[in-house]
């Protein structure tokens, strides 16, 4: 049975690193070809701007992982990279609600001023009702902070993209039971493209992903026969 397990693991890890290589390279190569046709020379200006910085946040990221330290001063710090990355990210970065965001976002301000007609019949939040939770939330951002709401929904999405790498970091380390590893696999979400970009869009995904990842890490606790202090993430 042991054996069995082993050799699962290996596999499943191995099958692992190929699907993640093969999404950031499709996700490299989308976004290369959705720009390069539209604005071949400012996008290649931009590429290599961002080559250069997520270059040395790697760089220095393989400094702390190397260095002598203590897994919780590797972890502050690999947090503080990815924050600084994001920050960075969220300052160059236009961000405006579009799509279907721009009609949550609209729908937010009515629901503000005190309407409630999107909720019902055949309009766009009815027909998804998952997006009422996102309505109600654009629609508090809006009411207690009328002049600058995108901005603090930003600033949310800030902190809960750290939340993630935080949340990443305690399940990969559960798992295998590793400190390193979980350090290495904060240090692998820092850069992770979309956990980088999402930061400045204004959708339901910010909020559903640290939710996601934190009823993963109770699951894993449960199984494991573990109690959770959900105040402090910290398991007895």
């Amino acid at each position: 049975m042991e054996n069995f397990k082993e050799r699962f693991t290996t596999t499943f890890l191995a099958v692992l690193k190929v699907l993640v290589i093969i999404i950031i390279a499709c996700s490299i190569g989308a976004t290369f070809l959705s720009h390069i046709f539209v604005d071949n020379e400012n996008f290649i200006k931009n590429f290599i701007i961002v080559f250069l910085i997520v270059a040395c946040v790697m760089a220095v990221e393989f400094y702390i992982l190397k260095k002598d330290l203590q897994y919780k001063k590797k972890l502050f710090l690999i947090l503080c990279c990815g924050l600084a990355f994001r920050v960075l990210w969220l300052l160059n970065v236009d961000s405006v609600p579009t799509s279907d965001f721009s009609v949550i976002y609209e729908s937010a301000q009515e629901v503000s001023n005190g309407s409630t007609s999107m909720f019902w019949g055949t309009s766009y939040i009815a027909r998804f009702p998952h997006l009422t939770i996102m309505v109600f939330y654009m629609a508090l951002m809006i009411k207690v902070f009328p002049a600058n709401n995108l901005l603090m929904m930003k600033f949310v999405n800030l902190g809960l993209s750290i939340l993630t790498i935080y949340i990443i970091y305690l399940i990969v380390k559960e798992i295998f039971s590793s400190n390193k590893k979980g350090i290495y696999a904060a240090a692998l979400a820092t850069v992770f493209p979309p956990l980088v970009t999402y930061t400045g869009v204004f959708c339901t995904e910010n909020i559903a992903i640290p939710l996601y990842l934190f009823s993963v890490y109770m699951f894993i606790l449960v199984l494991r026969g573990k109690k959770i202090n959900i105040i402090l993430f910290y398991q007895d």
